[in-house]
């Protein structure tokens, strides 16, 4: 992350950069490389890093997470991918409401946002210094509006009013007020992830998102213009690129003379093109199942104990990324990592007395 942060101010070291084509410069970052799997990298970073922090109740694991957080939200300010912002935003409303069924989560969650704030305010400083600072699109507008500032100036309120009612008020009334916010959190999520879908689907076009509008069209295409067996078993992993020869003109057009398509950029519209109906079922069907039995344990208070949450984070993480990045193969990989810690969580592998101990949530 700080290599990541180091080129995002053009500080790399110069051995990272030195035969890369200057036009690929500003899609570099770190040692990962392409600035999209990176994103997904953090995307699943970032909410484990929430989670350890907001739960920790050891002050040098909280001091050494609090570091590992501010690189996250410096990238998240810095990094050359907008995307990063659409998939931050969702992972950390979904924590929201996991925070707010538990009062030391909820102070947990204050010195967050007050950490992403403060992040924020040192992009803005890094931006005064440089002003030849190269950002993406969304940054420069929060910046201007002073978003940053205001989150902190929120989380500061936010600790002020918890610790008036924690001086003034009782037990009881604090879990009244903390039910409450769950159900105001539960229902402002739904409606945000609502909100933004609709948002994004009415300005859908095929330059939408840097171009991602042309390369889901071409997958779907490629899944519309198949016949049966294409539609049921898909043109076979990894091909979607063959298929998009069919459009070059249009790549070419769109991408400014360079023909380049690697994947989708979308995880279920890739194997629905290359694995077809089956695969897309398959796949997508355990995006329904992790979210649903995530919400259906936070609302009915089932346990989930700490590595549970890890597994969840990371598969939300890499979920909410997959709609807009990859597939890459770094990321998969973690993917079904997650996925396998999820399953032994589940009771797939017996419990051991150490994970039986650990701390509940």
């Amino acid at each position: 992350m700080f290599l990541g942060i180091l080129s995002d101010l053009s500080l790399a070291p110069g051995f990272l950069t030195k035969d890369m084509d200057p036009l690929w410069y500003r899609s570099f970052t770190s040692t990962i490389g392409n600035v999209n799997t990176y994103c997904g990298l953090l995307a699943m970073l970032l909410p484990i890093l929430v989670i350890r922090f907001v739960a920790s109740r050891n002050g040098w694991q909280r001091l050494l997470v609090t570091f590992g957080l501010i690189l996250c939200y410096l990238n998240l300010f810095l990094t050359h991918a907008d995307s990063l912002y659409f998939c931050a935003g969702i992972s950390l409303l979904t924590l929201t409401v996991w925070c707010m069924r538990n009062e030391k989560r909820l102070v947990g969650w204050i010195f967050n946002l007050g950490l992403l704030g403060l992040s924020g305010c040192v992009t803005a400083i890094l931006v005064r210094v440089n002003e030849d600072l190269y950002l993406d699109e969304i940054t420069p507008h929060l910046l201007k509006i002073h978003l940053p500032f205001l989150i902190l100036l929120l989380s500061i309120a936010a600790l002020a009013g918890y610790l008036y009612l924690a001086i003034r008020s009782s037990a009881r009334r604090r879990r009244r007020i903390l039910r409450g916010l769950f159900l105001g959190s539960l229902v402002t999520t739904g409606m945000a992830v609502v909100v933004g879908f609709t948002y994004l689907l009415s300005h859908f076009d095929r330059e939408f998102l840097n171009r991602r509008g042309l390369l889901w069209e071409i997958a779907f295409r490629a899944f519309l213009e198949g016949g049966f067996r294409e539609k049921l078993i898909g043109l076979g992993p990894g091909n979607i690129d063959e298929f998009a020869l069919t459009y070059r003109h249009l790549i070419v057009r769109h991408y400014d003379g360079i023909y380049q398509i690697e994947n989708a950029h979308n995880d279920l519209l890739e194997y629905l093109a290359t694995t077809g109906l089956l695969g897309f079922c398959a796949y997508g069907a355990i995006y329904v199942t992790v979210t649903v039995d995530f919400f259906r344990r936070l609302v009915l208070r089932k346990r989930m104990n700490m590595r549970m949450m890890y597994a969840y984070a990371g598969l939300f993480g890499y979920m909410i990324q997959s709609l807009l990045n990859g597939p890459h193969p770094l990321t998969t990989a973690l993917f079904f990592a997650m996925l396998s810690l999820y399953r032994a969580e589940m009771g797939g592998v017996p419990e051991t007395a150490s994970a039986a101990s650990e701390q509940r949530c």
